[in-house]
């Protein structure tokens, strides 16, 4: 899956008495979200870093809400343009730091497809920023036409300004509730987005808009949603915050390719588990096994009964030539030689005297197989020199190996 660097971008949700929200609905033939009910928002503007008739919010305070080592104040001014633009509400103030009337707002729609900044100083108005509580943060999932770095902000819309869509981008407005949006999106009546689900999912707990409003701004930290795809049994998936996997899938998969896969090693019981893993179940996603040290083996031959060998279990001939092209590492300590024949089974001492000796008795026989079969065997046999069974001093070890 390609990857696209997601492009900074701010939302404005609008509420009102009656914990009623703006929302707009896309266009059909919109690139991105085309025919979805939104709130306003969009991309960053150049213009939008410029601190010049801003107030309410300094650069640093802007830096420190988003966690941002600069340029967040962008982020705020983005969403009060957009908002301007996109639905005809003008969050602004007089030289004097009066909110702009609903007149007033209603006079200046014609700078709606103008400069933003221009309306500004022509109007001699200013950017509230402060006014704007940081509510959300959103990525849009890999394998979208286009993908978004979006700040989602709650503010309380100007008294008295309806608002209408710009007829571009949006071709309907509409105030409604959280419950109401969320039913009618339930019904399939408008399209709404996980991340539009949430937010209104979220604000429907508040029973008055100043209510979600003191809550939003009391967040002590905003989490970021960045939705990732991964691979499983029904194919490709998608994996949301709320899913366990999700953080697994970000950390073994940084760069957002949607095959994630990871590094496993397991020391004694563990490498137990992690050879049985190799062998029986080889589409496994990871990239490096190390086997460290287990007590007993499933040997790779099928003359010997499971669960010591391959008799008896799901393997076959096709499963084990794919199992011995993983990138496999055997790990032994070379001082890990207590004589155990008598604390184990008859199965298990026939493996050998010692963990040691079993395991270069199984991979032995793992070479043995695999040349009988005519598979090149990708597997490594390294020996851990002075090292008994020791779990700290193995897993140092085979951690050490996977960084080479």
């Amino acid at each position: 899956m390609a990857t696209m660097v997601p492009r900074p971008a701010a939302t404005l949700v609008l509420l009102r008495e009656g914990m009623e929200v703006l929302m707009l609905q896309r266009t059909q033939n919109a690139a991105f979200l085309g025919g979805a009910y939104v709130f306003p928002g969009g991309s960053l503007d150049p213009q939008d870093a410029d601190m010049h008739r801003v107030v309410g919010l300094t650069e640093q305070q802007a830096n420190e809400r988003l966690q941002l080592d600069s340029g967040a104040i962008a982020y705020y001014v983005a969403a009060i343009r957009e908002c301007f633009e996109e639905a005809g509400i003008l969050l602004a103030r007089d030289r004097n730091g009066d909110p702009v009337t609903a007149e007033r707002a209603e006079q200046l729609t014609h700078w709606r497809k103008k400069p933003f900044r221009e309306m500004l100083e022509a109007e001699d108005l200013y950017i509230p920023a402060g006014e704007l509580a940081y509510f959300g943060h959103w990525i849009t999932a890999p394998g979208r036409s286009r993908r978004f770095n979006a700040r989602f902000f709650l503010a309380l819309a100007p008294l008295g300004q309806r608002g209408s869509n710009d007829a571009n981008e949006t071709v309907h407005d509409v105030w409604i509730t959280q419950r109401e949006a969320l039913e009618r999106g339930a019904r399939g009546e408008i399209e709404l987005v996980n991340a539009t689900q949430t937010t209104l999912k979220d604000l429907s707990r508040f029973a008055e808009p100043r209510a979600a409003y003191e809550h939003a701004r009391s967040l002590p930290e905003v989490e970021e949603n960045r939705a990732c795809w991964a691979q499983g049994k029904e194919g490709p998936k998608i994996f949301r915050r709320r899913d366990p996997q999700y953080f697994e899938i970000h950390w073994v998969d940084p760069e957002e390719t949607g095959h994630s896969s990871y590094d496993i090693v397991g020391h004694s019981a563990g490498g137990q588990f992690v050879h049985r893993l190799v062998l029986f179940v080889p589409e496994a996603r990871f990239r490096r096994a190390v086997v460290s040290s287990p007590g007993r083996y499933a040997f790779p031959s099928a003359g010997v009964q499971f669960p010591y060998g391959l008799r008896g279990s799901p393997a076959d001939t096709a499963t084990l030539r794919r199992a011995f092209q993983r990138d496999v590492l055997l790990l032994l300590g070379d001082k890990d030689v207590a004589d155990q024949a008598r604390a184990w089974e008859p199965e298990t001492a026939a493996q050998g005297r010692n963990r040691f000796a079993r395991g270069l008795h199984f991979f032995a026989s793992a070479a043995e197989e695999a040349f009988a079969l005519g598979t090149p065997l990708a597997w490594r046999l390294r020996i851990a020199e002075g090292v008994d069974h020791d779990p700290p001093r193995m897993v140092r070890a085979a951690l050490d190996l996977l960084k080479n």
